[in-house]
């Protein structure tokens, strides 16, 4: 049970960390969707007022050559689009011909009026030009200018601009939709924010921010930690930075939930496992133990009655092992008594082998004395018939008594090999090696074998060979050999 609790435990909070990176990705996933589709609305923003800027551009050309038809055509592009707050109309000398804003000409900033960029650009290389102006002291906005090309933009005959206010870009993140909880922020390159979005509307408005913020990952702003994800927009030179982001524990929501649910079904599971390992403890480990002790007793061999529990299936498991016992009893009975039989057929065994060891020894005692009381009057038999052979005998005398003289000494190695059996029963067995002649050794044994076929007139004759590579003196029991 508490393995399995351990388990659910770990399956527990691997689900939860998989939620919760799950739902991590999901945030980061919102939060590169929002800036993506704000930096998307607002490039089409400005480039439509772009647009605009060059529609209005061929129409001066082809429609408004004179000064009140080009203030007409300005006033009526500004009614036509609010985002506009001025328009001029700039002659080939740089000149503003023509004016049109929110204000009267002489309240337009002179910075518009005095950035040259704003025209010498666009006249010089026939492309728009987009620079940052200061309306007020706290309050800046886009100039935009775009040239005026003549009939198959041969040349340029003049360039018309448009001082576009930060506010009408505020205007635009209002209207995109946005997920709740989740901020938007535009700033310009020098960290100044140009427009905002706050899900919260007890946030304060954010002002600016230092140049090297990091806006990419998890962000600290007014000590509340954020997961934050941005884009840059690049308008002709001007760079944008659209930043998406949402306070982390806003973000972490669902997980806290899952997390507080988590631990009420750990806290559960520790009351059911607790309950039922008491149960478990008082209705089977217990009693089994008390089984599992009186099998130790039961099986060193001692006399016990087993409890019988309450339970059924215990109560038949203790009955069970009562006839085990009383069976156990008997086969000790017939075992110690099959051992004592063993041990006494063990004893007559040992003393059997006993008496054998005796009656061997005996007998290696008797082979050994009989063999010397043969030997002593073979040595005076043979040693007769060497001096007999030193006597004047015709050559088949000689040849009888040489066959006599070699039967003899056969037989002395018979009761020689007699002896070794002997000493091979009691270990004393030794090699004797010694030169002799390997041609003469065989002819020996031949000549023997010739004369116990001519003595029972048998029709075979016996012959010897050995190859020449053999050497005829060698060393080694010519005795044994001969054997």
């Amino acid at each position: 049970m508490g393995v399995a609790l351990i388990q659910a435990l770990l399956l527990g909070a691997f689900f939860l960390h998989q939620h919760n990176k799950t739902n991590r990705n999901i945030v980061t996933q919102q939060l590169q969707a929002a800036s993506q589709n704000t930096n998307t609305q607002l490039s089409i923003f400005l480039n439509s007022l772009l647009q605009d800027l060059e529609t209005a551009s061929q129409q001066v050309e082809r429609m408004a050559q004179k000064n009140y038809q080009q203030y007409n055509l300005l006033k009526t592009l500004k009614n036509n689009n609010k985002a506009f707050s001025a328009l001029n109309f700039y002659d080939i000398n740089g000149f503003i011909k023509s004016s049109v804003s929110d204000t009267t000409p002489e309240n337009i900033p002179d910075r518009f009026l005095k950035n040259t960029a704003l025209f010498t650009f666009p006249y010089q290389t026939g492309k728009p030009y987009v620079c940052q102006l200061k309306i007020t002291e706290n309050k800046l906005a886009f100039g935009i200018s775009q040239p005026i090309l003549f009939l198959d933009n041969s040349y340029i005959i003049g360039v018309i601009s448009a001082l576009i206010s930060y506010d009408t870009i505020q205007n635009v993140i209002d209207q995109i939709a946005l997920p709740p909880h989740l901020n938007i922020l535009i700033l310009n390159s020098e960290g100044i924010v140009v427009a905002q979005h706050l899900s919260s509307p007890d946030t304060p408005p954010h002002l600016s921010f230092p140049v090297e913020q990091v806006w990419d990952g998890d962000i600290v702003i007014d000590h509340i930690h954020y997961a934050s994800v941005s884009s840059l927009l690049d308008f002709h030179g001007q760079q944008l930075t659209i930043v998406s982001n949402i306070d982390i524990k806003q973000s972490l929501a669902p997980t806290v939930r899952s997390f507080m649910l988590l631990i009420f079904i750990i806290l559960l599971l520790l009351i059911l496992s607790a309950l039922v390992g008491w149960t478990t403890n008082k209705k089977i480990i217990e009693p089994l133990q008390l089984l599992a002790d009186t099998s130790s007793t039961m099986i060193q061999g001692k006399e016990i009655d087993i409890f019988l529990p309450q339970d059924a299936e215990l109560h038949d498991l203790a009955a069970a092992l009562n006839d085990l016992n009383n069976q156990l009893r008997v086969s000790n009975s017939s075992l110690e008594e099959e051992v004592r039989k063993r041990r006494r057929e063990e004893k007559s065994a040992i003393l059997a082998k006993i008496e054998a060891e005796k009656a061997n020894q005996a007998k290696s005692i008797f082979l050994a004395n009989m063999s010397h009381e043969i030997r002593t009057p073979l040595h005076g038999m043979i040693g007769m018939l060497e001096m007999m052979n030193n006597d004047s005998m015709t050559r088949q005398q000689q040849q009888l008594l040489s066959m006599t003289t070699t039967s003899g000494q056969r037989l002395q190695t018979v009761v020689n090999s007699i002896l070794d059996l002997s000493q091979i029963e009691s270990g004393k067995f030794h090699l004797h090696s010694s030169p002799f002649s390997l041609s003469d050794l065989v002819l020996e044994v031949v000549e023997l074998m010739q004369v116990q076929v001519e003595t029972h007139n048998k029709d075979i004759s016996i012959y010897s060979e050995q190859a020449e590579d053999i050497p005829n003196t060698l060393i080694g029991d010519s005795g044994r050999i001969r054997q």
